[in-house]
């Protein structure tokens, strides 16, 4: 089949025709434009066919908040079309194909908006506020807005309190060991003082002069009441008796009152 036979085939429904040449040429040179998106959920950019910024309203779009900034670019087809690209969590941007909101009154304003004075119209809720809405319906069944609110600043207790969130470490098991046995650590005889019978300071120096067969001097009674405050142990006292019974050594004196070396 010849080119032109072949082309012929071609239905006018099938044939899509350019813009003008100027518009193709603006979309050439255009590129992308970052936008902050409004109070309202809506931005204004101008499409390179008015020449005029025209309103573009992203309500209901998931992914888009009041306050993110969107990237925007000029689409071909369409009534000014745009495409509006929002970045994801996973790294895959979301797009939008938005037309410009046209329907105003003879007033220049938003014909769906609310009648001041008159009505009331909430904005359409997002993606992460419906996600709260339903992660409070689940925390707080039976409950409105208002009254899921007002039970958080009294601080109740979510899921009527059967939430348990410590649960799992119910069922956790833990190790069983073999238990090893020791061996007692033997000590001498003076330093074991568990069971033995305290005999109080005046008492213990009453045995030590009996055993020993002479009475303290008043610097070894001091030392020893001080030493002694709290008693001394009863299997003890030989070894305490065996110190006062050695002679302590003196040091022998030179003619002239000087000491020996």
């Amino acid at each position: 089949m010849a080119r032109y036979d072949l082309w012929q085939l071609i239905t006018a429904e099938q044939l899509r025709v350019l813009p003008p040449v100027e518009v193709c040429q603006a979309f050439m040179r255009s590129k992308e434009e970052e936008r902050k998106v409004r109070p309202d959920q809506s931005i204004t950019f101008s499409h390179p066919t008015v020449g005029r910024s025209l309103p573009y309203s992203l309500k209901g779009l998931d992914g888009i908040s009041v306050g993110d900034m969107v990237t925007v670019r000029a689409l071909v087809y369409g009534d000014n079309a745009i495409q509006v690209q929002v970045p994801r969590y996973d790294g895959e941007p979301l797009l939008y194909r938005v037309e410009p909101a046209v329907n105003f009154d003879r007033f220049g304003q938003d014909a769906d908006a609310s009648e001041v004075g008159a009505e009331y119209k909430s904005t359409t809720a997002t993606m992460a506020e419906r996600a709260a809405q339903d992660m409070d319906a689940a925390a707080y069944p039976g409950m409105n807005a208002a009254e899921v609110k007002k039970a958080r600043s009294k601080r109740e207790t979510p899921f009527e309190g059967k939430l348990n969130s410590h649960g799992y470490l119910q069922e956790v098991e833990m190790p069983t060991y073999l238990q090893r046995t020791g061996s007692d650590i033997e000590t001498p005889a003076h330093a074991g003082t568990a069971g033995s019978e305290m005999l109080d300071a005046v008492t213990a120096m009453l045995r030590i002069v009996e055993a020993t067969g002479h009475s303290l001097e008043p610097e070894q009674y001091e030392f020893f009441m001080r030493r002694y405050a709290d008693g001394v142990p009863e299997d003890q006292i030989d070894t305490v008796i065996a110190e006062y019974r050695t002679p302590v050594q003196q040091p022998m004196r030179a003619a002239g009152g000087l000491r020996a070396v």
